[in-house]
């Protein structure tokens, strides 16, 4: 990729973006069951379009069902006990034809769920508080960095995490067994998980005439479980794992090409719950286990990214689907290993894909999925020659 150099001092835009990839069957988790993640990093200088940017339009509320009070589900969630992990991100950029004066890093912080809680994050060094600026405006932090002597041409930092996970996993009620009752999602966060937009683009006719095609509008009879559970199915059945540079993860590329990875399928399901009224999303984040030195996909370094999605049950609360997982591991007849389990492995960074940042130096940027760092630089010289490298390190307490 070239970077012009010159004479003048010249702002300079150096950026990574990380994504998702497939692990290959050999790699496993701690509990020894098979997991893959997206994984894609990229550099690109001022002018170059990044390979990854995602159109943001106005969310778009579809037509859809207000949660309505009624009988209790047949369904309930059951919690394991919460475990704390402590997870480090050490990232080093080497610029040698660079001599800049200043680091600006954003990194995202994990959200606050029923499953993920007691979370702290702090970015080293200069971190502070920052948010998206799309709206619901969700909580990032950014470092701003006047470089040293030291710093003018190579750049190191790191992300540090601490947050207590707990299993969850989708049961049929017991009678006389009691199940956390979820809270409500009514109004504007109802609104939210429904909307259209960006990748999310369910209301495009090509999305629509697929839908119509493959037999994925809910049915009047059908529950939320039970609609998604249908919708897990045929995606399982229909879709295969594909990777490559430049993916395009829109819903409807989705579907119409039958092909994705973790990113693209997770937001193709939560597409399809929108389309027909029930709210879904997707955590991007990182298994919460170490990167190994040298790991790779392929030929692509790996440091355990992943994507997921959930829908929200009425009477349930939110439900994990790893659709990827499904596609790749799970050979048996039922299908369903990877449906309504979560097994409280799984570091969620953001939610939703798209995110926009005032780069200070190089306006408003706006690029998917933030399962580590984003970085600009400016100062003279070119970013031709730089890299990137980092480490994964995580402890269960």
């Amino acid at each position: 990729m070239h970077c012009p150099s010159r004479t003048r001092q010249v702002a300079l835009l150096l950026a990574v973006l990380w994504s998702a990839t497939v692990i290959p069957s050999e790699f496993r988790n701690d509990s020894g069951d098979k997991n893959w993640s997206d994984f894609d990093s990229k550099l690109h200088a001022a002018g170059t379009p990044p390979l990854m940017l995602a159109a943001v339009a106005s969310p778009s509320p579809v037509a859809s069902r207000e949660a309505v009070p009624g009988p209790v589900s047949k369904y309930g969630l059951e919690f394991g006990s919460p475990h704390t992990v402590e997870a480090t991100l050490r990232f080093d950029i080497h610029a040698p034809r660079m001599k800049a004066e200043e680091w600006i890093v954003f990194a995202a912080e994990p959200p606050r769920l029923a499953h993920q809680t007691a979370v702290s994050f702090r970015v080293v060094p200069d971190g502070l508080p920052y948010q998206d600026l799309e709206e619901p405006h969700r909580a990032l932090m950014r470092s701003r960095t006047k470089a040293r002597d030291d710093q003018r041409s190579a750049f190191s930092g790191r992300l540090e995490y601490r947050a207590s996970l707990a299993s969850r996993r989708l049961v049929e009620r017991e009678p006389g067994k009691n199940y956390p009752s979820p809270e409500p999602l009514a109004g504007a966060a109802r609104a939210r998980w429904l909307a259209s937009g960006g990748l999310f683009d369910f209301t495009s006719s090509d999305f629509r005439r697929w839908q119509r095609d493959t037999g994925l509008g809910r049915a009047s009879s059908e529950s939320d479980v039970d609609f998604a559970r249908r919708v897990f199915l045929t995606l399982r059945r229909r879709l295969r794992y594909e990777y490559h540079d430049d993916m395009d993860r829109h819903a409807s590329h989705v579907a119409q090409n039958a092909a994705g990875d973790c990113g693209g399928m997770s937001v193709l399901f939560a597409s399809v719950m929108r389309s027909s009224g029930v709210p879904a999303r997707v955590l991007a984040g990182r298994w919460a286990k170490s990167s190994k030195p040298g790991e790779t996909v392929g030929d692509v370094r790996y440091f355990q990214q992943h994507v997921k999605a959930e829908f929200y049950a009425a009477g349930v609360g939110w439900v994990p689907v790893d659709l990827s997982s499904a596609v790749e591991h799970d050979h048996t007849a039922e299908g369903l290993q990877y449906f309504g389990v979560d097994r409280g492995n799984f570091l969620a960074v953001h939610i939703d894909p798209t995110i926009s940042v005032d780069t200070i130096h190089f306006g408003r940027q706006t690029f998917a999925w933030l399962q580590g760092v984003k970085y600009y630089v400016s100062g003279q010289g070119t970013v031709q020659g730089s890299t990137f490298d980092e480490t994964w390190t995580v402890t269960q307490k």
